[in-house]
């Protein structure tokens, strides 16, 4: 690295530093791009800033994780990897939300814009030059506040763009935050931002789950024949570009340079706007799995090639859409056998059960939206 390199280097370094500083510092510079929304939380509405804490819930918000609220109970953000996660699953996982809204507005169809060019990126996360505040300032349009950051969310997809590293500096480092009990245990946040969540316990299903054997054999019929026990063979396989909502997606389990075995494959589901939903073990300890949604162009470049299959059948793209709006605010056992990403893909199809729970926000009148609800054999 030369001299003029280094220099580069060390002025974004600064620049970066100094605008994540200025963020969470400068009460000016909140004040004059954000204003406070008391019940955002439970109102949210598309280009709300939501802010979370790192650790505590405690009064101190300095270094808070920053993401964005794209409308549908929708929450982009940048963790080591661009991602989509459920409002309540980041509610749940990390604690109460400051929710901030831009002054004067924003261009709702802009934000649109940007969010779809983002997620068909792969960028280099950067604790100091490109981290979740970097990320969420220039997805509304605040990228003059972010000199440091080394790529623009308004830019088309890059297929070259290298893929994503970097340290979980913004994932959650709170352990008591996230439940492990085999009874699915939930924090339920009140819609006053900044107050101490509800814990409430139940299981998603009243029924016991299936044999281990019953739901294996439907991964094994699937991997191997594309068909689903009683059903027979349902898919049939499709090239990329004729790529639609409903489609199955398999990427091989390793990177997108190593070997993989062909029976052992990872599932998502392609959703449109270049978007997938999968659902992936969410730590190496315990079962508590992850539904998350990335890029379709990111993920083939993390994973590689994937195999693409079409149910033969019509799917129905109301319920579709209606389960991937459930399961966005949904929790899960991740269970290599009985609910795996498979299940997952499968259920949005409406061809199998899977086994969740669903995270609700406790309204003021102290209401919720909904409850745990019990996924039967379809």
């Amino acid at each position: 690295m030369n001299l003029l390199t280094q220099v580069s280097s060390s002025r974004q370094a600064v620049a970066g530093a100094a605008s994540t500083a200025a963020f969470f510092l400068c009460e000016g510079l909140l004040g004059q791009h954000f204003d406070v929304v008391h019940d955002g939380v439970a109102e949210p509405q598309p280009g709300d800033l939501f802010l979370f804490p790192l650790a505590s819930g405690g009064p101190g918000w300095w270094g808070a994780h920053a993401g964005v609220y794209c409308g549908d109970g929708e929450i982009i953000h940048l963790e080591g990897e661009l991602q989509k996660h459920g409002k309540n699953h980041l509610l749940r996982t990390r604690g109460p939300a400051k929710v901030l809204r831009r002054r004067g507005g924003l261009d709702a169809a802009a934000l649109q814009r940007r969010i779809r060019a983002a997620m068909d990126q792969t960028v280099e996360y950067d604790a100091v030059t490109c981290n979740c505040v970097h990320f969420a300032l220039n997805l509304l349009g605040l990228g003059q506040l972010t000199g440091a950051m080394p790529f623009s969310v308004s830019d088309v997809h890059q297929e070259g763009c290298e893929g994503w590293c970097g340290p979980s500096a913004c994932r959650p480092t709170h352990p008591s935050l996230i439940s492990h009990s085999p009874s699915w245990s939930c924090q339920q946040p009140s819609s006053v931002a900044g107050s101490v969540p509800e814990r409430t316990t139940g299981r998603s299903s009243s029924s016991p789950m299936s044999s281990s054997s019953q739901r294996q054999c439907v991964v094994t019929e699937f991997l191997l024949c594309k068909s689903i026990p009683r059903r027979g063979k349902v898919f049939e396989k499709v090239p990329e570009n004729t790529l639609q909502p409903g489609d199955i997606l398999l990427f091989p389990l390793g990177s997108s340079s190593g070997q993989s075995c062909i029976s052992f494959l990872h599932a998502a589901v392609y959703c449109g706007d270049g978007e997938v939903i999968h659902f992936q073990n969410g730590s190496k300890r315990g079962s508590h799995g992850r539904i998350i949604k990335e890029g379709f162009r990111a993920m083939k470049k993390e994973r590689g090639k994937c195999l693409i299959y079409r149910k033969k059948d019509k799917v129905d793209l109301n319920d579709f859409y209606m389960k991937v709006r459930e399961v966005m605010n949904c929790e899960a056992q991740y269970h290599l056998g009985k609910n795996n990403c498979i299940h997952f893909a499968l259920y949005l199809l409406g061809l199998v059960d899977f086994y969740m729970e669903l995270v609700e926000i406790k309204k003021e009148d102290g209401s919720c939206g909904g409850g745990a609800r019990s996924n039967q054999m379809v």
